[in-house]
C-alpha cells in the first residue's frame, strides 16, 4: 500500500513538472481556433489572447459546465470544440436559430458566439454585423451582403451630404453666395430635402439596431447613435415646420427662423456608415487570411 502511494505521488510530480516545462499556448476566449506561442491580440475580434487553459476554463464556464461532469467529459468536449462550432456555443439557446439539420452557411457575432442564424444580419446583443462562423459550411460564395448594402447606403449618403455641408457651412467661410441664392427659409427646406434620405434610408439600419438594443435592454453604441441622429433630425423638422413654438431667443430676429441641425444628422450617418464599411472590409479580409 505504501509503495503504491509513493509511486502515485512520483507520477503526479513528474506530470506536474512536465506541464510546467511545456511552452505556453495563447488562445482567444471567443475564438479557440486562434492559437499562438506568444501573447497578442486575436486577428478576428481583437481581444487579447490568454493562456490556453484559462481560455478553455472561460469557455466551459460560459456553457455552464462544472464539477464532476466537467472532468469526466473534458477530453470529449475539447474534441467537440475543434469538430463543431455548435459544440462551442451550445444548442437550443435563446439566440441560436440554426436548425439541427442545417448544412449551409451559419452567421454568428464575433463578440457573442451564442448568437447564430442562417442569414446575415445584426447581433441582437451588441448590434455588430454577423459574419460566417469559423468552421461552418459556407456554400454561398460571394461578397458579404451586409458590406454590399452598407456600401450602397454610404455612397448615397455621401452624395447628398457633401452639397448639404456646402450649403450650411459655406457662410462660416465667408462664402454667402450659395445660401443667398436660395434665401434663408428656402435653404432650410433644401437642407431638409437633402438630409431626409440620408437619415431615413441610409441611416435606417442604425435605428433598427438601436431599437433592438432598447427592446432587449442590451444597450450599445447603436443606442447612442440612434438617439443622436433622431434628436438632431426631429428637432430640426419641428424647428422648420413650427418655429413659432420656440422661445423668442431661439428665433432669428430678422427671418424668424430657428437654427436647424440637418447637416449634423447627415454627417453622423455618413461617418458611422464609413466606419461600418471599413470594419466589414477589414473583418472580411482577416477571415479570408485565416
Amino acid at each position: 500500500m505504501g509503495t503504491s502511494k509513493h509511486r502515485h505521488h512520483d507520477h503526479e510530480n513528474h506530470a506536474n513538472g512536465a506541464a510546467k516545462d511545456a511552452p505556453t499556448t495563447y488562445a482567444c476566449p471567443m475564438h479557440p481556433e486562434v492559437q499562438q506561442d506568444t501573447p497578442g491580440k486575436c486577428p478576428t475580434c481583437g481581444m487579447f489572447l490568454v493562456p490556453e487553459g484559462q481560455a478553455s476554463a472561460d469557455d466551459h464556464a460560459a456553457r455552464g459546465h462544472s464539477g464532476h461532469a466537467h472532468h469526466d467529459h473534458a477530453g470529449h468536449e475539447h474534441q467537440g470544440l475543434a469538430a463543431s462550432p455548435r459544440a462551442r456555443t451550445g444548442t437550443g439557446g435563446t439566440y441560436d436559430k440554426v436548425p439541427a439539420d442545417w448544412t449551409g452557411a451559419v452567421y454568428t457575432c464575433p463578440m457573442h458566439p451564442e448568437v447564430r442564424q442562417t442569414t446575415p444580419g445584426a447581433c441582437p446583443l451588441c448590434g455588430m454585423g454577423l459574419q460566417i462562423e469559423a468552421g461552418a459550411a459556407a456554400h454561398e460564395e460571394g461578397p458579404n451582403p451586409e458590406l454590399v448594402d452598407f456600401t450602397r447606403r454610404l455612397w448615397i449618403a455621401a452624395i447628398l451630404t457633401v452639397p448639404l455641408l456646402v450649403l450650411t457651412m459655406s457662410p462660416f467661410l465667408g462664402i454667402t453666395a450659395v445660401r443667398d441664392l436660395f434665401g434663408e427659409h428656402r435653404a432650410m427646406w433644401v437642407e431638409f430635402g437633402l438630409a431626409t434620405p440620408v437619415v431615413l434610408w441610409s441611416g435606417w439600419p442604425f435605428f433598427e439596431r438601436g431599437w433592438t438594443s432598447f427592446r432587449t435592454w442590451n444597450l450599445n453604441m447603436f443606442s447612442l447613435i440612434g438617439m443622436g441622429i433622431a434628436a438632431a433630425y426631429v428637432y430640426s423638422v419641428v424647428a422648420l415646420l413650427a418655429p413659432g413654438i420656440f422661445p423668442v431667443g431661439f428665433r432669428d430676429p430678422q427671418t424668424g427662423t430657428v437654427g436647424v441641425y440637418f447637416e449634423a444628422a447627415a454627417v453622423i450617418v455618413t461617418l458611422v456608415l464609413l466606419g461600418q464599411v471599413m470594419e466589414l472590409r477589414a473583418r472580411e479580409g482577416t477571415g479570408k487570411a485565416i
